[in-house]
């Protein structure tokens, strides 16, 4: 039974990623046909810049709670902004921080994000933002690779999920923390790096069975 439970929890889990990378995806778009290509908002790393950017992209999202600029943790991914990563260390991240533009969505997805600097996005293919998801909300584990992902927008408006192209059974995997697990969740549809990475390739075998 308790296997059963995690696989359902699991799939629950991708079906959220692929939903929300969907959403971004689409918001980013349109919000690209008002404003121009996202490398000439005249992005910064700041308050003003995170203002700018989710004002751009909010007529797009279906937002039931708007928490701002850290201006209060209630909606931030992970404990009130606080999060783990697959080794179990507590990250010193806070996506309640100044750092991040924190809302939740209609289907309790917790979303913070983050801008690089203006020096960064510069162009149609500099990475320029990254959007942070709690695939449910306030509750556990709060974990990059369990509940926790993240995508990367591009200067020319395009999604990527984090992690493509990035093998669970690469040198360095485990130091990346689940930061680069979102691709692999999204396209090979399973979490099984958390039981086999040492067995999982990009292009070659995809599940521990």
């Amino acid at each position: 039974m308790p296997s059963l439970i995690t696989a359902k929890q699991e799939k629950a889990t991708i079906s959220t990623i692929k939903k929300n990378y969907s959403i971004f995806a689409n918001a980013l778009l349109m919000a690209q046909n008002d404003n121009g290509e996202l490398y000439t908002w005249g992005i910064t790393k700041d308050a003003d810049g995170l203002n700018l950017v989710c004002s751009n992209l909010k007529p797009y999202l279906k937002i039931i709670e708007d928490c701002g600029v850290g201006e209060k943790s209630d909606c931030a991914p992970g404990d009130n902004g606080k999060f783990k990563d697959l080794t179990g260390r507590k990250r010193t991240e806070d996506f309640s921080s100044s750092d991040y533009y924190s809302f939740r969505l209609n289907d309790g997805t917790a979303v913070a994000i983050q801008l690089k600097t203006k020096a960064e996005c510069i162009s149609s293919e500099s990475s320029c933002m990254n959007f942070y998801i709690d695939t449910n909300g306030k509750k556990y584990p709060n974990t990059l690779g369990k509940d926790i992902f993240y995508f990367a927008g591009y200067g020319n408006g395009k999604l990527r999920a984090a992690g493509i192209d990035h093998s669970p059974s690469e040198t360095g995997w485990a130091a990346q923390e689940g930061w680069f697990t979102t691709a692999w969740a999204m396209y090979k549809e399973n979490l099984d790096y958390l039981r086999c990475p040492d067995k999982l390739e990009w292009n070659g075998k995809s599940t521990c069975k």
